[in-house]
């Protein structure tokens, strides 16, 4: 301060004054004056609000820190020494882009409330015009809602109403998004978001922002808010399965905490009043209102499927299930004859719907169709009759509908399901005229003959073709209408065979094919023999191995027993010798001629022998018995031959028959003949076994009947009397009854056996069925099992493995049919044993129909029937036609059961989505502007840009069109419009700019300008020359930047240094200021004193570098703008080194300046002193002998050393 004494006399004592130095020259007297000072005047301080486009102001100059922030324009804060948070509340400022541009807020003339969720001056144009009602809808930001919702009581809270008022606490989810207070999971919302909504708690209300309608296993959850909190967040958006959320707790801060600002449930604002429960929503059921303009009017209505409905309270809600299932009934084929009964209409007793007959009868099982009695031939019998054919319906319930049959009238066979019968007439059934079967109870004409009948053409038009064919295996000779002339080869297809099984094979020859058992086996390979109807016994004729012996002496070989060995002779043959034969050897031959051409002995099968002792002697000749034959030789005749042929094979024949063989004529051949033995009785069989017989009941033996039947006045009747077919003779009753027994008396001649034993079979476990397949024979009554069960038999006892049963046809405990029927009948389907009497618990049922589905083990199968897919009466696709299709449109199916006919549903082709109503097409016209196409509505495009929507042609889609409201103008086809509105020509904008604050001089007020018509909001006002300024919506701050003064300019611009003028405050008088280019200081209204160090900038003067990539400093002495290229490279210490401008081309050090390089006596040597660690020590003697950076190796002079110098010496000689 300065210090001031105006009177300066002596007296004047204590009037000195302290006066401050700056502008506002405070004075204080004899003190120190307290000085003010404008901190704002400071021109750092004042940057921190300049910078943030704010002003600075000083609330105290006579103290300090007093300086704050101020926000500009329509923006308000304040901030202490700081930069201020600015912040605009467009719902009550008046800007270009608030909701009062000047004339008025449009939100409060529309009736609607103004909300601004982040008043931030960042944050413009977000404002939203809100209806003033719970669930009322709100525009999109800077725009007001066209039009807002009616009271209404179930929403908006009244003293008669549903709704109450209260506080409403936000809810978020686990992930911090914020929840719709108010939801419903309905289609549409399922629809639009890709979700599968279905099951308990679908389309059921949320009144109060979480709740779990479906039983989530995870608790309570919400539908996201469509709200910009959750827009600011990527996993909060509102799309996908990002629409919903797991909630957190009450009172549990969410990840991510909660919005900006506190934002009312029901879509509404702050300041309306909150419906914080609903009387009916509370209970879970939905309110209906009335009147918007009448009070009291609204009521509490059951949520489907519950029913019921109650004015002005909760409503007591029954359950009709027939409500739901009623079409289940009605559409049971045939339509209309059932009805839907729920005999408790609860939401405690669900599932006892049924269906019954609606002409009275059967009634069903809980929640299934009824089998109501219908007889299908009373509507189709006229298709049978027309063919002369009869109808039959055979499960006449609507259980099994479509199973009417026609059926052919006998003696005609034919069915056909549905339709008339192909009828046919099978000749080999009958009875008919010409039918292998004549009339009824005639026999079958083949069948009596033992053969098989064939009917080949059974049409009605083919008659007399059929025949009977000889069985298997026999050669058939057919002959039409009549028995047939079966041949039979049985070396072919007969017992015969097993000749060729004979050890060496033997041939099967049979004579007479139309005979039997007149078969033999041959012998073979040069063996002979052959025997009927088994192995022949093969003899061999051993001249076939010797007869060389007797041949090359000219004789013949003669095997004379072909069933011993070493019975071969040699015979004389030629004519003039005679002498005999020799066994095994050839003959010794006389010359005779008296068996030369013998034939008496030939005749007699005899040989010719003429003593050779006496060879001229004539008449001595004799014949000599042959082979097996013996007896004397015949002198000049035959011998008298005898042979007993029961003592060859003839013998085993008979044996093998049990009966006696016996040759009658021993003279001769073939006389054998086999005799019944015993108390057989029959007539011998000459060379064969005789026909022998033994009827047991009139015989006398050890197995006859010996009058057992007669004793007990039965008959007695041998069914086989062949001899060895023994026991089983049988008494049979006399008079009514059938009843046999074998080898014994009938115990009892009752008809049926099962009268005496049925309790044997009832009684065993399980209970089995008695039968008696014969009542006239004894002893065969059997125990069967059950049907269903395993087909085992047992005569005259209990059967054994019954236990192994069908499981669809037994009833047990884990069978079909458990004991009140089988399930799968009363489901309507049918039952399937997959591995009957083997596996158990493996039956199943299976739809029956067009319907699919199986199930095993399980009550019933969970039958699909889609009508979309299948073709039916009921279904969309009808015969050939597909419903659906040939409109163009979608087939929904809604329940695919077989029970829930008739519920499919056309849905119009994408993007439209309206559905049909049940088993039709849909009406696929839409007014864009209003319906809901494709999951959201499009005319939201015009309405959400503040625009007129319009439809022309609702049949098109695509063809709405947006237009924009007056005064704007403008119209587009599925877009919003691009409206045009000069806003400069709005009389409140322009006065706005020409009452704006203009600079002193100007000739000109603000000027109204409009950059682009199609945009709200983007008009400013513009400063008239020389001022420069700008404000979009508000009055501009006109300023003048004082260095577009040429004065000014040349000032810094002549200063001799590189200086630019700057004017930090377009609003400021003589603020501007020459600034050095290079960063140094700068100077208000004068040239300032730059500095320039060339080694810390960049310049093509300067040192860039070139020091230090030669590892050297650099140092500017002057630092001064105008001398340039004075900077200097120096060389780092202990180098020596300096260069102006430039590097220093080489730093030099000698290191043998450093001491105690190298030892005493050596010297040290640094001839490169540009670089390092190459100085050597050098030998003082030796100056070649040196090392680099090392004490030197130095040779020694041992003479130098004194005393051996002496030695020498003192001895007179030299070192």
């Amino acid at each position: 301060q300065t210090c001031a004494d105006e009177d300066t006399a002596p007296d004047a004592v204590g009037d000195w004054t302290c006066t401050c130095a700056d502008g506002f020259r405070t004075v204080a007297t004899a003190q120190a004056a307290v000085c003010e000072e404008d901190e704002c005047a400071d021109r750092a301080t004042a940057a921190v609000c300049t910078d943030a486009g704010q002003v600075c102001n000083d609330t105290d100059f006579a103290a300090l820190a007093t300086w704050e922030c101020r926000c500009v324009g329509e923006a308000a804060g304040v901030a202490s020494m700081a930069a201020a948070e600015c912040r605009i509340d467009e719902c009550s400022a008046a800007c270009d882009h608030c909701a009062d541009v000047g004339n008025g807020n449009v939100c409060a003339g529309a009736g609607q409330e103004c909300y601004e969720p982040d008043s931030s001056a960042a944050s413009v144009g977000d404002w939203w015009c809100v209806c003033p009602r719970p669930g009322g809808v709100k525009a999109r930001p800077g725009a007001a809602v066209p039009s807002c919702p009616e009271r209404n009581e179930c929403r908006d809270p009244t003293a008669q109403g549903a709704a109450q008022e209260g506080t409403h606490v936000p809810r978020y989810t686990k992930s911090g998004c914020l929840c719709a207070n108010d939801w419903r999971l309905s289609a549409e919302y399922c629809s639009t978001h890709g979700l599968t909504c279905s099951g308990p708690g679908f389309d059921a209300p949320c009144p109060r922002g979480c709740c779990n309608p479906d039983a989530d296993a995870g608790g309570d959850w919400c539908i996201l808010k469509d709200h910009p909190f959750n827009a600011a967040k990527a996993k909060c958006l509102w799309t996908g399965e990002s629409a919903w959320g797991y909630c957190v707790p009450l009172g549990v801060t969410p990840a991510g905490g909660g919005p900006p600002r506190p934002f009312p449930r029901n879509e509404t604002f702050p300041g309306v009043p909150d419906s914080a429960s609903n009387v009916c929503a509370d209970v879970g059921q939905s309110c209906e209102d009335g009147a918007a303009d009448v009070d009291g009017d609204w009521r509490c209505v059951c949520v489907a499927p519950l029913v019921g409905d109650a004015g002005r309270a909760p409503a007591t809600c029954g359950l009709d299930e027939c409500v739901q299932h009623n079409d289940t009934c009605a559409l049971a084929e045939p339509a209309g004859s059932q009805r839907c009964v729920d005999p408790t209409p609860s939401p405690q007793a669900t599932g006892d719907w049924r269906c019954e007959c609606a002409a009275g009868g059967e009634t069903a099982d809980q929640a299934a169709v009824a089998a109501c009695p219908l007889d299908e031939c009373d509507q189709h019998k006229a298709t049978c009759e027309g063919m002369q054919q009869t109808c039959a319906d055979r499960n006449a319930t609507t259980a099994s509908l479509q199973d009417w049959y026609c059926e052919c009238v006998l003696p005609m066979r034919g069915s056909g399901r549905m339709v008339a019968a192909v009828c046919e007439l099978d000749e080999c059934e009958g009875p008919c005229d010409g039918c292998a079967v004549v009339g009824a109870g005639a026999p079958n004409v083949c069948r009596a003959a033992g053969q098989t009948c064939l009917d080949p053409e059974r049409s009605m038009g083919s008659r007399g073709d059929w025949k009977c064919l000889c069985d298997d295996p026999s050669l058939t000779e057919a002959v039409a209408a009549a028995a047939a002339a079966c041949l039979l080869d049985e070396c072919v297809d007969g017992d015969g065979l097993m000749c060729y099984g004979a050890a060496p094979p033997q041939e099967c020859m049979d004579a007479d094919h139309t005979a039997l058992n007149n078969w033999e086996c041959v012998c073979t390979n040069g063996t002979v023999g052959h025997a009927a109807q088994q192995h022949a016994v093969c003899q061999e004729d051993e001249c076939d191995a010797h007869r060389a012996t007797c041949t090359t002496e000219g004789q013949k070989c003669l095997d004379t027993d072909l069933t011993a060995p070493g019975t071969w002779y040699c015979q004389c043959v030629l004519p003039d010798e005679h002498g005999g034969d020799a066994l095994m050897a050839a003959a010794a031959c006389n010359r005779t001629r008296e068996c030369v051409n013998n034939t008496v002995c030939a005749a007699a099968r005899q040989v010719c022998h003429d003593d050779a002792a006496v060879p001229d002697v004539l008449d001595n000749w004799e014949c000599h018995c042959i082979g097996d034959y013996t007896g004397a030789p015949g002198m000049q005749g035959p011998a008298t031959c005898t042979l007993d042929e029961c003592t060859l094979t003839a013998a085993a024949v008979c044996a093998e028959h049990a009966q006696a063989c016996v040759d009658v004529d021993l003279e001769a051949d073939g006389t054998w003949a086999c005799r019944c033995a015993g108390n057989a009785t029959g007539a011998p069989g000459v060379a064969s076994v005789a026909n022998c017989t033994l009827d047991e009941c009139t015989a006398v033996c050890a197995t006859c009947a010996d009058g057992v039947c007669a004793a007990a006045l039965q008959d007695c009747v041998d069914p086989d009397t062949a001899p060895f077919e023994v026991g089983d003779w049988e008494c049979r009753c006399r008079g009514a009854s059938p009843n046999v027994a074998t080898a014994k008396a009938v115990p009892s001649c009752l008809d049926n056996e099962c009268l005496l034993h049925n309790a044997t079979c009832t009684g065993a476990a399980p209970p089995q069925d008695c039968v008696d397949p014969d009542p006239s024979a004894a002893g065969d009554w059997e125990c069967r099992c059950k049907p269903g069960m395993a087909a085992v038999i047992a005569v005259a006892s209990a059967a054994v493995g019954c236990d192994a049963f069908d499981e669809c046809a037994a009833q047990c405990a884990h069978c079909a049919d458990a004991g009140a029927g089988n399930v799968c009948d009363a489901a309507w389907q049918d039952c399937r044993d997959a591995a009957p009497f083997d596996v158990h618990h493996n039956w199943e049922c299976i739809c029956r129909g067009r319907a699919s589905g199986a199930q095993v083990g399980a009550p019933v199968a969970v039958c699909v029937l889609d009508e979309c897919t299948t073709v039916c009466d009921s279904c969309a696709l009808h015969g050939a036609k597909d419903i659906c299709a040939a409109a163009g449109q979608t087939c929904v199916e809604g329940e695919r059961t077989p029970y829930a006919l008739g519920d499919w549903r056309c849905v119009c082709a994408a993007p439209l989505d309206f559905v049909s109503s049940q088993a039709s097409t849909a009406a696929c016209a839409v007014d864009e502007c209003v319906d809901v196409v494709g999951g959201a509505n499009p005319g939201v495009v015009c309405t959400d840009a503040g625009q007129i929507c319009a439809d022309p042609d609702r049949a098109t889609l695509g063809d709405y069109e947006c237009a924009c409201p007056a005064p704007r103008e403008g119209r587009a086809v599925a877009a919003a419009a691009a409206c045009t509105l000069d806003e400069c020509n709005v009389a409140a904008n322009v006065r706005l700019c020409e009452g704006g604050a203009t600079t002193p001089g100007a000739a000109d007020p603000q000027a109204c300008h409009d950059p682009n018509h199609t945009v709200a909001g983007d008009w400013r006002c513009r400063c008239p020359p020389p001022s420069h300024g700008s404000e979009r919506g508000a009055a501009a701050a006109c300023g003048v930047d004082e260095c577009e003064d040429a004065a000014h300019r040349q000032t810094c611009a002549g200063a001799g240094s590189a200086q630019r003028c700057e004017d930090g405050d377009h609003f400021a008088v003589g603020d501007w200021a020459c600034v050095c280019q290079s960063g140094g200081a700068r100077q208000t209204a004068a040239p300032a004193t730059c500095e320039r160090d060339e080694c810390a900038v960049d310049c093509s003067t300067c040192e860039n570098g070139a020091c230090a990539a030669a590892a050297q400093e650099c140092h500017d002495p002057a630092r001064l703008v105008n001398e340039t290229n004075d900077w200097v490279c120096t060389c780092k210490a202990p180098a020596q080194g300096a260069a102006v401008g430039a590097a220093v081309d080489a730093c030099l050090y000698d290191e043998c300046a450093e001491a105690g390089k190298c030892p005493d006596g050596q010297r040290c040597d640094d001839a490169q002193q540009g670089s390092l660690g190459n100085w050597e020590c050098v030998c003082p003697l030796a100056p070649l002998v040196r090392a680099v950076a090392a004490a030197a190796a130095c040779p020694v002079d041992e003479c130098a050393d004194a005393a051996n110098a002496l030695v020498c010496q003192r001895a007179g000689q030299q070192c």
